[in-house]
């Protein structure tokens, strides 16, 4: 049994959304019936009445504008966060919405929130105003209706039906696909003409147990991989087209808006990301800015038009990729094609222009964070071997993140944390390395932390004599860490050792983003 939220303008439609909401009680599932009408005042009960949507939304119901339109939109913020809160505790399964052309306003901000494969479905006389906000980013089913459905009649009543059964279906298949066998997702952004190198990194992956969604359309095709990665449905990001990204640092037509290459930092998957494509920016045909008409240009036929980005262009990209990359909480590598960002960009190649490609990746070395690796490939970035490293550096970045989320997990800090905080926690580890007879000592500056043995063994020693030893898997100084207490035990490498280190400076960074 699920339970179904229920949007609707019970002031107007109170009638229509009772019998939605029998239609469904009917089917076995329990309902959340919402009230977002604009006005107030209805003859139906609802679970969360319109002053409690915006009551929870900390908007008083007093500041609604009588503008119908403002109103709206107000209400549909309200509802999204009220919605958004409710699929966080896990209190709903899917959404339902009927209306006309208002309601469709106040569904399309309130749906627009939830993450990407939540069940919705909406019905209205005018899908068009949900369309305008949903479909370039979420699964939404849009059932279209002859008239505004303000009253029960022979062709309002099996429109309800319907809907009801479309939002029951679909909540239905998704409780079924729980117990499936589905395989991890990785999410893969491609460009290009010549499909054969992504074709053979998708053909790893299926290999190495993965499925694989291919992103091929610039702009929009960028929006909906955001909003894949945001759902937390990958497992990894192999992000080899970034030109969309260019495209909106620099003015182009096919960029996909300030949210690219941000989903990934703020969910804390594993990622890598290639700078594919950068070196073209997209304009209509016909349409290139008269500023840039003695620049290199590409015409592909039936298609925009592509100009060669210089020197100066590639560094501001550059920066605003690192930029972004920087943010990532979990293990991210950016894989760098040092014979062309693109197939046009490779030696005897229109686009090919070495000193705009070097501003890039110096760019990209000069402003990458510490933890960030870096891998160069001599080859193009359409070219198999290229489309190979990165799909070996993203399955050891797969790998590193369960090491090191398995590390934590065994320490009993971190034993009930979420995946969130193990992220972060994650990120702030430091790998160090000692020969044998080295005392283990933290990087210059950081003072006392802990200490996790991952390969080699470490004996501990109070003064000069040895009280005990530690093998991989092991840790030391957690209770130190916690309560900020000073010890006069040592710790001295038996043989070669691999650690990983948490200072006490970056553990009181944690605190403060996870006080919890």
């Amino acid at each position: 049994m699920a339970t179904i939220a229920v949007l609707g303008t019970l002031d107007t439609k109170g009638a229509v959304h009772q019998f939605l909401v029998d239609c469904i009680r009917r089917r076995g599932h329990r309902v959340l019936l919402m009230d977002v009408s604009l006005r107030g005042g209805t003859p139906v009960d609802a679970d969360l009445s319109q002053t409690e949507v915006l009551r929870r939304a900390g908007i008083n119901p007093e500041s609604l504008s009588l503008d119908r339109t403002s109103a709206a939109l107000t209400m549909g913020g309200a509802a999204g966060v009220v919605l958004a809160q409710l699929c966080l505790e896990k209190r709903i399964d899917g959404v339902v919405s009927i209306g006309g052309r208002c309601g469709a306003r106040v569904a399309a901000g309130a749906l627009r929130v939830l993450p990407f494969g939540f069940p919705c479905v909406v019905a209205s006389n005018a899908p068009e105003e949900a369309s305008k906000v949903l479909c370039g980013v979420k699964e939404v089913v849009l059932l279209r209706c002859l008239l505004e459905p303000e009253s029960l009649n022979r062709v309002v009543r099996p429109l309800l039906r319907r809907a009801a059964g479309a939002v029951c279906g679909v909540v239905e298949f998704g409780l079924l696909a729980k117990w499936g066998t589905d395989r991890p997702l990785i999410v893969m952004s491609q460009f290009g003409h010549s499909k054969f190198s992504f074709e053979r990194a998708r053909r790893a992956l299926d290999r190495a147990g993965y499925d694989v969604m291919v992103f091929t359309q610039k702009g929009a095709g960028g929006r909906v991989l955001e909003a894949v990665i945001a759902s937390g449905l990958p497992s990894g990001v192999l992000d080899l087209s970034t030109t969309d990204f260019a495209d909106d640092v620099l003015g182009g037509v096919l960029g996909a808006g300030a949210g690219r290459l941000e989903a990934a930092g703020r969910v804390g998957i594993p990622a890598v990301v290639a700078p594919g494509g950068v070196d073209g920016i997209s304009f209509k045909s016909g349409a290139v800015p008269e500023a840039f008409a003695s620049r290199r240009l590409a015409e592909r036929p039936e298609e925009d038009v592509l100009m060669r980005t210089s020197p100066e262009e590639c560094r501001k990209i550059g920066k605003w990729m690192a930029d972004k990359i920087n943010r990532y909480l979990g293990p991210v590598t950016v894989c760098l094609p040092l014979r062309g960002v693109s197939g046009l960009g490779g030696p005897g190649q229109p686009f090919h222009d070495p000193e705009a490609d070097a501003a890039l990746f110096e760019t990209l070395d000069a402003h990458l964070r510490k933890g960030v690796r870096v891998v160069r490939v001599k080859t193009t970035s359409e070219d198999t071997p290229f489309a190979e490293a990165c799909v070996q550096a993203l399955l050891d970045n797969i790998r590193r993140r369960e090491r090191d989320h398995a590390m934590l997990r065994r320490l009993s800090l971190f034993r009930n944390a979420s995946d969130s905080v193990l992220s972060d926690a994650a990120r702030l580890l430091e790998p160090l390395s000692f020969f044998p007879g080295d005392f283990l000592h933290p990087p210059q500056g950081d003072g006392d932390g802990l200490y996790y043995v991952f390969e080699g063994r470490v004996e501990v020693l109070e003064g000069t004599e040895s009280i005990s030893e530690l093998g991989p898997g092991a840790a030391f100084g957690e209770m130190e860490l916690v309560f900020g207490r000073s010890t006069t035990t040592r710790l001295r490498a038996v043989e070669d050792c691999e650690i990983l280190f948490l200072s006490g400076r970056r553990f009181e960074q944690l605190r403060q983003q996870h006080p919890d």
